[in-house]
């Protein structure tokens, strides 16, 4: 499960509670968080609830009695459908008399009942609820079905589901030692017991073993079937236990609610080791002792744990005949055995503190080996009916994460089971994987020793069935000739048709031998087909033979000592890699001291994967996360100074042209740096071979997320077939006496070829100590030779390092069963030390550091070429722009010329092979790095370098060595423009101050601009954002952090769409903490723009800066992005400011006026501009629909209902399709409310008429708000300046704030590592309290009141408003008052949503300086919750209706400060609430668990459903009433009350519908909006007193009570009496005569069917008594 953090009031919260502090002692801050003292008890025991924490021990004892507590506990848990409290037996079960059996049975009906699925059972429930009940997922479907068959009765009638459950527990395992408990008999349970069962309770009674096997076991199961007895799985400290199988196990979801019982089992299942015991493990994970006690408990009762135990302790008797040997037997025997530790630390007593005696490690008998799997393993192993043994290892290692070596021989004989098995499609994949483990598997255990024949026979049968393959024969088995002027190489022996490529063969993957085409856009698939069709003959060797002991002869250093010695015997854990990383590290570092020796990692591993550290055990895997990278291939190249042509492309860029190693390849290899995969590609870790004409297009979609790296390729690197060709070569290339393996001879190469590789790998091996378990994979290349000569009839190829792996490839079951032919040859697990192993990882870890370090953003080669910096030492290993090799500026070849002829290009690429340099180009620059130090004593001294341009540089730098530097980098630096035939290049980012005033000219053919000439002027401060001054366009940004900020500038006439950007000179263009610059001749409207800002790299100091993002300007009056609302072709648009200087101002109309409604007036409309028209039920022109012009046709309708302001969901910028970035469980939704503001000033865009852009969307909402208040009506923003897009760290979409200034702008928690608060619920909380957040939302509030002439705000989650930058509440935001007091703002209405997701409840207490309104919530829930019929709601209801003045009456606010609301966006709609008891949020992809739970529905049937939605609307009456679009004809959002993702008819108004029900609902609607509107006594402006209404009750204190009368008087008689009934029966009611000589005339009862439900002018006839019918509500006018 994974937790939200928690904010800083529930830290300072659970420090209160545990350390037991009582009320009056509890922090000011807190106690005014909290507001009583009844809700800090409240939070005491739900907090101990949660932690599952026995009364007697724990803080709830001091503040309820232990009946409540445990009462509340259960409804808790089964309300979260939880596991039950077995560790709290001894109350819940004895006393409270729940029987495990009896919770399980009810938490199974009402799942039926609630018709919900069996997957909302969370795992573990359900796993003991199919134990005890025998109802698994097959059983709960039967039973609903036989249920739903019965259709009307089971609608009536839910609990027939209960008659169908099981009556008793099914019979289970129980073991002897369990413990037989007893609960509290009743007197006639007593009277009813046998002579036996009265013996066997005395028995329990009066002995002090109750282990169940000292009873009779029939007697004891029939007391537990009746519930007379429950059953103890005592787990004690220095108890032991294995885990085993995980049968049973159901994989439901996983617990939605906090159990720490249930979360621990997960880590047990992977530290738990038999040989330590439960207080050690509790050690090894830093967990609570007891919770671990009952976790161990829990997995031993239902089975999938094993207590390792002598029976003679169940007993009392040690010398039982037949027991098995305790522990300490097996230890005394245990053999002495080097730890693999003891030469890391140097020193084996240093052990003692992370492994004792009873630990495997260096005082054990075996070495422990982890082998480390995926999850993907585990789809493999469940092939289903093709291996159905194999199901149970596959769900056991999927969830508990571990298969120890007890399973390892049942693994490995299930693994057989799929010998001789031919398969097909995607099951060979699965096969190639099940037979690699088992080689892999096999070769472990014996401790990388072939024994005897059979492992031989065994290698020799895997060798013959992958060669069978006459399409995919692996290099193992190739035999290379030369054939002159034919680059094909057969095998001898076999005619054309028949014969085998000899080397492997690439298309799409660097694994996949065939390609039988490619795609469209002609980027192939990384399919492995490697060893297709593969399968196995391996005879089933004895699991048992390779833990025997066997003197071996052992060739080595040390074989003149010791020739023959005992062979080590090896035990092997398969560990899955993410249950690993979800433990903390300090525990997984204890845990691989604890019980390993050795570690084994199988290729590739994920990203996420947790490596041993170098002070862990042996590592035969990654020795650290950049080898997993491609800084590991840069490693490899410049180590042994030879490998293919090599391009780093730097993240964030977009290329408008390839560079000239790339421009005109024939193919590419490209790898994305992090790992990211955009549209299949750069995840592989074997690389995507692309082609080059598509390469352009795929490297700019890769580089939005990722630097790459690419390979470029010439047609003749690849076969006749287009596919490049590689060998994989096993490692340890080592033997054990040091000598290098003969690998071309064991692959059966010719001899020609064989001294060719063998020359290589030798060189290799002495340039990079491999003694570890991989390969490396060779790529074989066309041997360019610098004569210019290309002929591929006459050149040679040669093998060249592609790339190094470590672990086991289980992928490709040659290649495992080739290394593991090397690690027997190797002697590499025999040997007496491995500290060759060690010290090789850590030079070599050594080695991907200092590269790491110095080539990486912010690393020293980075300053260098961009700082004003002199070198202070010589150029390091991969640096050399000064080399001479290659001069870009005149060589023909140079990408300035495009290199267009294919001799140029490989003369280029020749030069450039990656042996001799790395070429990196970020879009500007092209820069070569050096790769060996050969090459520098060749190049030409700086100062003798000619030049071919002059630089202009100031007189006194003239003879300096930093004016030469500079003349160095500028030799080595190329800026491309859009086409790539201008040599005008600026060098502000190497120069730095007055770069921009220097520029290196060299004249080229066809010369021409692609950049404008703009005159530059350093502008000023204010006002920020953009304006027109006098000598052009300003451009104004805050940003208190950055260190550099670099505006982006898109203008119209640029055709390709592409950037200028310039750099603004901290000592020029900044004034404080602005930036600033003019421009002058810039388009006044049209032009996009936007910033890279750079800054400081410190998370934990809370800044966040990227440079490679171009960011939106805070102060952006327009925002431009994609056109189309839900444009899923540009998903990935950019979003950019814009502004428009050109427009003539709108015109707003000579007689328009602002409608200046008073408040107590307003009947407010909530909706959305989109959902209102969108729908083609509205008839509009489809150019039309969802935008402003839409509403403005629909105004009708709005006068029609007699609305007069209406509320519009956010129309600030938004992302409506920020779900779709990344794959996720709500990628199919489209955010259609909008709260996920980009910009605070820009409307929404994608709301103009047929994609018109932001110019439109600017002025077509300037006509919708003049055409509403031509109508009358008001218009009120839903504003949301709680949050932005922006999300959080973990998936993070910067777009503006974040960037720009993070600490600045967000609330941040600095004593946890700078961390983003979230109050919002959405990731991140604007920073509303600081001065510049607070001026940038005044800012934004006038621009639309000036700008837009809006008449209001409703603010999102004002409470958010309320905070200080701490994220502590505030007694007076200034925020807050500065909005109230503001002149521009003073006529607008001010509304605040007085809560949000961090507790800050202020409903009634928001800061208001008499000003704020506020959205009423209590209202809600009282009105609903007395309209449904609750019990003890009268006394609340009456105090809504009547203006709640327990809430507002203080100071000068008036009733119309509450909007009272029933229904808003979020949330039910009026006919949902009537209509479903609980929410159906399945269609957000969050499995049901988003929206809230608390909906006070209910589904009232068919009959009463419209009388139920009349009373709401008659509920209002004092206070300003608000309703929802859609509920005045019915909306159904089919029972989801969370919508926001919904483009569809779920929150689309169906036009259709109004039709259909204008006569009844609709009518009903606006009959009483407008009867409230002629009727002041609904619109006081003062609450209400003794001498306007007249209650007509005498006791208020009746809790059954659910009748409500009362009269409003009016000064001149014309009186109102209205009555609500909420029972299901008649009230018969007296009715006081009406002053005067008037009348009662009935206007409303919502019980008579239309059109007499409501009659505006009255129905006469009243007399003295009314039978008020069931739930309704009458209305009579005196006249």
């Amino acid at each position: 499960m994974q937790h939200a953090p928690p904010t800083m009031e529930e830290q300072l919260i659970l420090k209160a509670v545990k350390e037991e502090c009582p009320w009056d002692s509890l922090p000011k801050r807190l106690q005014a968080t909290l507001s009583s003292k009844e809700e800090w008890h409240r939070r005491i025991i739900e907090h101990c609830i949660k932690k599952r924490l026995q009364w007697n021990t724990c803080f709830a004892r001091k503040v309820c009695r232990e009946s409540e507590y445990y009462e509340d506990m259960m409804r808790y848990l089964r309300k979260n459908l939880a596991l039950f409290p077995y560790h709290l037996a001894e109350y819940v079960c004895r006393v409270m008399r729940i029987s495990p059996f009896r919770y399980y049975c009810d938490m199974i009906f009402e799942v039926m009942k609630n018709e919900q699925p069996y997957d909302s059972i969370p795992n573990f429930s359900a796993a003991d609820a199919l134990r005890l009940t025998g109802i698994g997922r097959n059983e709960f479907i039967d039973i609903m079905n036989k249920c739903r068959s019965k259709k009307i009765m089971w609608k009536l009638n839910k609990s027939i589901a209960k008659e169908l459950l099981p009556i008793q527990p099914v019979d289970f395992v129980i073991e002897p030692w369990w413990g037989v408990c007893l609960v509290n008999f009743t007197l006639e349970e007593f009277k009813k017991l046998s002579e036996e069962e009265m013996a066997t309770i005395d028995k329990v009674c009066k002995e002090e073993g109750n282990s169940f096997i000292l009873f009779d076991p029939d007697i004891v199961k029939g007391l537990f079937k009746r519930g007379l007895v429950y059953f103890d799985v005592p787990v004690y400290p220095d108890d032991r236990f294995k885990v085993s199988r995980l049968e049973g196990f159901v994989s439901n979801r996983e617990q939605s609610y906090e159990d720490p019982i249930e979360e621990l089992l997960y880590a047990v299942f992977v530290v738990s080791s038999e040989n330590a015991t439960v207080a050690e493990l509790a050690t090894t994970l830093q967990a609570d002792l007891l919770q671990l006690q009952a976790a161990a408990s829990f997995a031993c009762r239902l089975g999938w744990a094993v207590k390792v135990i002598d029976p003679a302790s169940i007993l009392q008797d040690a010398s039982i005949p037949g027991s098995p040997r305790t522990l300490s037997d097996e230890n005394a025997s245990r053999a002495t055995l080097s730890s693999a530790n003891m030469f890391i630390d140097g020193d084996a007593a240093q052990q003692g503190d992370v492994s004792g005696t009873e630990n495997y490690g260096p005082s054990s008998s075996h070495a422990r080996v982890a082998f480390v799997v995926d999850a993907n393993i585990t789809s493999y192993l469940m092939m289903g009916s093709v291996s159905p043994g194999l199901k149970s290892h596959a769900v056991t290692l999927y969830e508990a994460g571990k298969l120890d070596h007890a399973s390892i021989a049942d693994l490995c004989k299930d693994l057989s089971t799929l010998e001789g098995t031919k398969f097909e499609g995607e099951l060979q994949e699965f096969a190639n994987h099940a037979f690699s483990l088992r080689c892999v598997l096999e070769c472990l255990q014996s401790g990388g020793v072939a024994t005897d024949v059979k492992a031989e026979e065994v290698c020799n049968k895997m060798g013959i069935y992958a060669s069978s393959n006459d399409e995919a024969t692996l290099i193992a088995d190739i035999t290379l000739t030369d054939k002159p002027g034919n680059s094909d190489i057969k095998e001898p022996g076999l005619d054309k048709d028949e014969s085998t490529s000899s080397v492997m063969h690439l298309e799409g993957s660097v694994l996949t031998e065939s390609a039988s085409g490619s795609n469209d856009d002609g980027i192939f698939s990384a399919t492995s087909s490697e060893d297709k069709n593969f399968s196995s003959d391996i005879s089933e060797s004895d699991p048992n033979s390779q833990n025997d002991e066997k003197m071996i002869l052992v060739e080595g250093p040390n074989t003149g000592r010791d020739p023959l010695r005992r062979r080590k015997k090896y035990r092997v854990d398969i560990l899955r890699c993410e249950s690993l990383a979800s433990l903390a590290p300090a525990t997984l570092d204890r845990l691989y001291h604890r019980d390993y020796d050795i570690v084994v990692s199988m290729v590739p591993l994920p990203p996420s994967s947790i490596l041993p550290g170098p002070t862990g055990p042996i590592n035969f895997g990654p020795p650290s996360y950049s080898s997993m990278t491609p800084w590991m291939k840069l490693v490899l190249y410049s180590t042994i100074a030879s490998g293919p042509l090599s391009i780093v492309l730097m993240k964030g860029q977009c290329l408008r042209l390839l560079p000239a190693p790339l421009a005109g390849c024939e193919k590419a290899l490209i790898w994305s740096w992090d790992g990211s995969t955009i549209g299949g590609l750069g995840g592989k870790f074997e690389g995507n071979l692309v082609k080059g004409s598509i390469l352009l297009h795929c490297l700019n979609s890769l580089l939005k997320y990722s630097a790459v790296l690419v390979q470029p390729l010439s047609r003749y690197d690849l076969d006749e077939s287009g596919r490049i060709m590689t060998m994989d070569i096993p490692l340890p290339l080592n033997n054990s006496d040091g000598s290098i393996a003969r690998i071309g001879k064991e692959l059966g190469l010719c001899e020609e070829e064989s001294l060719k590789l063998n020359s290589l790998l030798t060189d290799l091996a002495n340039k990079i100590e491999l003694w570890t378990v991989g390969y490396i994979r060779l790529l074989k290349l066309f041997k360019e030779r610098e004569s210019g000569h290309f002929s591929a009839d006459v050149e040679k190829y040669e093998w060249v390092p592609l790339s190094v792996e470590f672990g086991m490839p289980l992928f490709s079951p040659k290649l495992c069963n080739n290394i593991c032919k090397r690690v027997v040859s190797s002697q590499l697990l025999q040997t007496d030390s491995l500290s060759e192993h060690h010290e090789a990882m850590q030079s070599l870890r050594k080695k991907l550091r200092d590269v790491c370090a110095e080539y990486q953003a912010t690393g020293p080669a980075a300053k260098l070429l961009y700082q004003k910096e002199q070198p202070k030492e010589p150029p390091r290993q991969l640096m050399n722009y000064a080399s001479g090799r290659w001069n870009p500026l005149v060589d023909p070849s140079s990408p300035i010329s495009r290199a267009s002829s294919e001799h140029q290009r490989l003369k280029l690429t020749n030069r450039h092979r990656c042996r001799t340099e790395v070429l990196s180009f970020d879009g500007s620059i092209l820069r070569s790095y050096a790769l060996t130090p050969v090459y520098e004593a060749a190049t030409r001294p700086i100062e003798e370098a000619p030049h071919v341009s002059s630089v202009k540089v100031e007189p006194d730098e003239a003879n300096s060595r930093e004016a030469s530097t500079r003349v160095e980098v500028v030799e080595e630096i190329i800026m491309y423009d859009a086409r790539g035939d201008s040599v005008k290049h600026r060098t502000a980012s190497v120069y730095g101050q007055r770069a921009q005033e220097r520029v290196l000219e060299e004249e080229a053919p066809e010369v021409s601009e692609a950049t404008p000439s703009l005159k530059i002027f350093p502008g000023q401060a204010f006002p920020l954002g953009v304006s027109e001054v006098d000598n052009g366009i300003n451009f104004a940004i805050f940003s208190q952090h950055a260190t550099a900020v670099t505006l982006c500038l898109s203008l119209p006439e640029r055709l390709d769409g592409g950037m200028m950007e310039l750099a603004l000179d901290p000592h020029v263009n900044k004034t404080g903490d602005i930036w600033h610059i003019c421009i002058e001749d810039l388009p006044r409207s049209n032009a996009l723009y936007g910033y890279r800002i750079d800054g400081p790299r410190g998370w934990h100091q809370g800044h966040r800066f990227d440079s490679s993002i171009v960011l939106i300007d805070p102060y952006a009056k327009l925002v431009e992005g994609r056109r189309y609302f839900g444009d899923f072709s540009n998903k990935f648009s950019r979003f950019l400011g814009s502004y428009d200087f050109d427009s003539l101002p709108f015109d707003w109309g000579e007689n328009y006026e602002l409608p200046n409604i008073p408040e107590n007036d307003l009947v407010i409309y909530e909706m959305n501009v989109r959902a209102y028209t969108m729908d083609e039920s509205s008839g509009l022109d489809p150019k039309i629909r969802g935008s402003y012009l839409g509403v403005i046709e629909k105004i009708p309708h709005l006068l029609e209902l007699g609305i007069n302001a209406v509320e519009l969901l956010p129309v600030f910028e938004f992302d409506e399709l920020e779900f779709q970035r990344f794959p996720n469980p709500r990628d199919h939704m489209i955010n259609t409310w909008g709260y996920s503001t980009i910009n605070f000033f820009a409307p929404m865009s994608r709301y103009a008429s047929d994609g018109g852009g932001p110019f439109n969307a600017s002025r077509e909402f300037k006509e919708m708000v003049k055409a509403l208040h031509g109508a009358g009506i008001e218009v009120i923003l839903d504003v949301v300046y709680n949050h932005t897009n922006e999300v959080d760290d973990a998936n993070p979409y910067p777009t503006s704030f974040r960037g720009v200034d993070n600490k600045v702008y967000y609330m941040l928690d600095m004593n946890n590592n700078g961390q983003l608060l979230n109050f919002s619920g959405c990731g991140n909380t604007l920073n509303c309290n600081h001065p510049v957040v607070m001026e940038l939302i005044i800012d934004s509030l006038r621009h639309w009141v000036t700008e837009y002439h809006v008449d209001g705000f409703r603010f999102d989650l004002a409470s958010v408003l309320c905070r200080g930058t701490d994220g502590s509440p505030l007694n007076a935001p200034p925020l807050i008052r500065a909005i109230a007091k503001d002149a521009v703002l003073s006529r607008c209405k001010i509304i605040s949503e007085p809560w949000d997701c961090g507790g800050l409840y202020l409903v009634g207490r928001f800061p208001n300086w008499d000003r704020w309104a506020e959205w009423n919530g209590k209202y809600r829930d009282d009105i609903r919750r007395f309209i449904k019929g609750d019990s003890g709601m009268k006394g609340s209801f009456a105090t809504r209706v009547a203006g709640s003045a327990d809430l507002y009456k203080m100071n000068k606010r008036k009733p119309y400060h509450s909007v009272n609301f029933v229904i808003a966006h979020d949330g039910f709609t009026l006919y949902d609430l009537v209509s479903y008891n609980f929410k159906h949020n399945d269609a957000n992809g969050e499995g049901g668990n988003d929206g809230t739970n608390d909906n006070f529905s209910w589904n009232c049937g068919f009959e009463v459903n419209l009388q139920q939605r009349c009373n709401f609307v008659c509920a209002y009456k004092q206070g300003t009433p608000m309703m929802l679009m859609g509920d005045e004809y019915g909306h159904t959002r089919y029972g989801n009350n969370n919508s926001y993702g919904h483009d569809t008819i779920i929150n689309h108004f169906q036009w259709e519908q109004l039709d259909a029900r204008r006569s009844n609902h609709f009518r009903f609607f606006s009959e009483a909006i407008k009867f409230r509107r002629t009727h002041h006594l609904f619109r006081q402006e003062n609450f209400l007193n003794k001498d306007n209404v007249t209650w007509h009750e005498d006791n208020w204190d009746n809790y059954d009570s659910k009748f409500l009368a009362f009269t409003l008087h009016d000064h001149n008689g014309a009186d109102i009496y209205l009555a609500f009934n909420a029972h299901d029966y008649f009230v018969r009611v007296s009715i006081a005569r009406p002053p005067g000589k008037r009348s009662w005339f009935r206007v409303v009862d919502t019980s008579i069917e239309s059109p007499d439900d409501f009659v505006p002018d009255g129905a006469p006839g009243i007399r003295s008594t009314y039978n008020v019918a069931p739930y309704s509500s009458i209305l009579l006018e005196a006249k």
